[in-house]
């Protein structure tokens, strides 16, 4: 069988592939080049990204759009020492992240939105462990560097039960707090959830309350969600972020 189109995207190994869900014609890749490509399918044979920009130091393994907010994506990357996750307003991806989360203590390895939420996403690593993030619980830009002895803020919880690198997250459509993971030494699918009182910091950036959703009810969460981009952009028309004010008011929503 061969390929409707093929084209050479990136100057190393292609990390991840990902269609845009509200885009029919767009996808984005990234790569061991330290790069993230924009792609439009009509204008591939000319091989030239629509948009295309060096994020990352070192190879970026993961990318995944959100299903809610258009403008989002995030990224996976980081070194031995500092995993990174980065959230990125796909319209201004020559800027820093919106926000750029070092929870993790090895490379980050896969990080996977919420499908329930614009908010809330996972991150799996080489140190062995799954996190869910709440990315308006982070301060904008830079980001939390993680303590010694303390997660970020952002963390709501820490998946820890699996023996080797973790490989693989999958959150449940149906039920918005069911997650599975595997990881590469394990034989088993881990399948877990947080606990009801941990579950509670999360649901105030989530977009819906249902438990599962059609696509037609999915173009209107779309429709009516708040973007987190269009917001820090105002802010920062308005003269700078303040951290405290934009995290109180994210938490509201």
């Amino acid at each position: 069988l061969e390929p409707l189109v093929q084209i050479t995207a990136h100057s190393d190994a292609v990390g991840d592939v990902q269609w845009h869900p509200h885009q029919e014609h767009a996808f984005a890749s990234v790569g061991d080049d330290g790069s993230l490509r924009l792609w439009d399918l009509r204008q591939c044979e000319a091989a030239k990204p629509a948009a295309s920009h060096v994020i990352s130091e070192t190879s970026v393994n993961s990318l995944n759009f959100n299903h809610i907010n258009p403008h989002l994506l995030a990224t996976a990357s980081g070194a031995k020492g500092c995993g990174v996750v980065a959230v990125w307003d796909v319209r201004a991806l020559g800027g820093a992240p919106l926000y750029c989360i070092r929870s993790h203590t090895d490379v980050v390895e896969q990080v996977v939105w919420a499908p329930h939420s614009e908010h809330l996403l996972g991150s799996l690593s080489v140190d062995r462990k799954v996190h869910v993030i709440d990315v308006s619980k982070a301060p904008p830009g830079g980001g939390s560097e993680r303590a010694p002895d303390a997660d970020p803020k952002e963390v709501l919880f820490v998946h820890s039960g699996h023996i080797g690198k973790a490989s693989d997250l999958s959150w449940n459509h149906h039920d918005p707090w069911l997650l599975a993971s595997v990881s590469e030494l394990e034989s088993a699918v881990q399948v877990w959830q947080m606990a009801a009182a941990l579950r509670a910091g999360g649901e105030e950036g989530s977009e819906s309350d249902r438990s599962s959703y059609d696509s037609d009810d999915l173009a209107e969460i779309t429709r009516k969600a708040p973007r987190l981009g269009e917001q820090q952009q105002q802010e920062q028309q308005q003269g700078g972020l303040k951290s405290d004010d934009t995290g109180r008011r994210a938490g509201r929503r």
